[in-house]
């Protein structure tokens, strides 16, 4: 009887392991993803910064070469 009952506790463990490493997996595939869509934000906003300061060269040319052009 004590040997089926170790056996019994010797399975659940395993099957426990089991769980515990798929879990473990997962969770390491989560964190991948929520960094990747953290990263997404950070882009956007630096691709926002990148055109208006594009945008801003521009027109401080616009205005420099409206005054050349005007003497």
């Amino acid at each position: 009887m004590e040997e089926a009952r170790l056996q019994e506790v010797l399975q659940t463990l395993a099957r426990i392991d089991t769980k515990l490493d798929a879990a473990l997996s997962q969770l390491v595939d989560h964190e991948a993803r929520l960094r990747v869509l953290e990263g997404h934000g950070g882009r956007r906003y630096e691709a926002l910064i990148g055109q208006i300061l594009y945008l801003l060269l521009a027109a401080g040319a616009g205005l420099v070469l409206g005054r050349v052009l005007n003497q």
